[in-house]
């Protein structure tokens, strides 16, 4: 969250405070020891984000993801089919590795290049257009250097989420128009501390 370093702390120390279970996990996660959402097959949200999504029974589920990394992992371990879209060449090697070594015969990771720094043609890009059938679950997580290819992404996903799914939007602090412009029948608001990040940070889950 935009923040300065003393109100991050205090954020951080109220949140563990009042969650004093999250501090182990929280210190082995922390980014000083090299560690990444991808090695500890983790989603980049938030603890109680991750924790409500474990506490489901998602085996029937299938599962399409705008961006990808330890939540493709974490999903392929949990769903029955798990399609990934990601723009990054080398990140994607990195996780069709962790893939082949894991045995998991679930995940499909498709990549679709496009220069988000620019922006320029989002809307018509193959990255956004890749969402092209019904899913239980849809992950909005991708790059977003200008703050409107998350909201692209989720107005899509709108269009292609199956009756009782959800739409996961991580980072939603950075998003709080979905919260007043959606179709969802409700939404939560999940924030507490996560892995590999120093502060606090909120992710939103939609229920349709």
């Amino acid at each position: 969250m935009k923040l300065s370093n003393k109100h991050r702390f205090l954020k951080v120390f109220k949140d563990l405070s009042s969650r004093p279970s999250n501090l182990p996990r929280y210190v082995s996660c922390l980014p000083f020891w090299n560690r990444n959402s991808l090695s500890l097959a983790m989603p980049w949200w938030s603890f109680s984000a991750i924790d409500f999504i474990s506490s489901q029974c998602l085996e029937t589920h299938e599962v399409f993801e705008y961006g990808s990394g330890g939540s493709t992992v974490f999903f392929a371990r949990r769903c029955k089919k798990v399609t990934a879209i990601e723009d990054d060449a080398g990140w994607q090697q990195s996780l069709a590795v962790e893939i082949q070594t894991q045995s998991l015969e679930n995940v499909e990771v498709s990549l679709r290049p496009f220069d988000f720094v620019k922006g320029e043609g989002f809307t018509s890009s193959d990255y956004l257009s890749a969402l092209d059938k019904f899913y239980d679950i849809i992950v909005v997580d991708g790059q977003d250097w200008s703050g409107d290819t998350r909201p692209a992404c989720f107005a899509r996903a709108e269009e292609h989420i199956r009756e009782g799914g959800m739409i996961i939007v991580d980072d939603s602090w950075r998003y709080a128009q979905l919260r007043e412009c959606n179709r969802a029948k409700r939404f939560e608001v999940f924030e507490s501390v996560g892995p590999c990040r120093v502060g606090v940070t909120s992710t939103d889950i939609y229920f349709y």
